[in-house]
């Protein structure tokens, strides 16, 4: 009998261990394929900062893999973004090629939309999620109590973060007219922050000058430094200054 048992507890613990070295390979494989997702988004970032083309066919090859890694890791919110962010450069891509349809031109946003909704669910305090729902409800041009939200958490989680003064900057600016008055008091404190903010400042102020904005950015700056002593006018960008 003692000597089953010892057999059962082996077989037991054999089954165990290769159970756990199956789903530490799964998620291993995951991990790879979400790096290479990573890599050729910041890549294509850079692409788009020199307004170079990014190659469709190797898109497609990204978006595989992304969706290779969240098969392989279900509910993970980081690999369900990273998933979101490749449709949000279909569609981009997309928006450049005129035979495209309405329709099927916002096939990729919707996909994007779906996995971010799913994203803030598992992981409801990570602000820059709420800021790329604020960009893709934006692109959908669904300036909607969701948008309103996402708007409104962005901030409240990531008040002092780049991502977020970039993306609530850009999209309070092209929504301002159908935007309530708490969330244009919100882009106006983000364009102040952008600006002072190392990691946001050049991307702001380069947004701003194309939209002719630059001059009302600098003058929400210059009053957050002059309201806030936690700003000193040093993170002023020399744009700003005045002589």
């Amino acid at each position: 009998m003692t000597q089953c048992y010892r057999i059962l507890i082996k077989s037991l613990i054999a089954t165990l261990a290769i159970g756990l070295i199956f789903f530490a390979g799964r998620y291993a494989l995951a991990n790879l394929y979400a790096n290479y997702v990573e890599n050729s988004l910041a890549d294509w970032q850079g692409l788009r900062d020199e307004q170079a083309l990014i190659d469709e066919h190797g898109l497609k090859s990204v978006l595989n893999a992304a969706k290779q890694a969240n098969a392989l890791h279900p509910d993970h919110p980081h690999y369900l973004v990273l998933e979101a962010k490749v449709y949000q450069w279909l569609y981009l891509t997309s928006a450049k090629q005129p035979k495209v349809e309405r329709l099927q031109h916002a096939e990729p946003l919707l996909s994007s939309l779906t996995l971010l909704e799913q994203a803030v669910a598992l992981r409801p305090h990570w602000p820059n999620t709420y800021a790329d729902l604020v960009q893709t409800k934006l692109w959908l041009n669904q300036i909607d109590d969701e948008f309103a939200l996402a708007f409104a958490l962005a901030d409240q989680y990531g008040p002092m973060t780049a991502e977020v003064h970039l993306v609530l900057s850009q999209a309070g600016l092209l929504a301002w007219r159908e935007l309530s008055t708490p969330l244009r008091q919100l882009t106006n404190k983000h364009i102040a922050l952008g600006l002072l903010h190392k990691q946001s400042q050049s991307a702001l102020i380069g947004y701003l000058g194309r939209l002719n904005r630059l001059a009302y950015g600098c003058a929400l700056a210059r009053q957050k430094v002059k309201r806030d002593e936690h700003f000193p006018s040093v993170l002023l960008p020399s744009r700003c200054r005045r002589n």
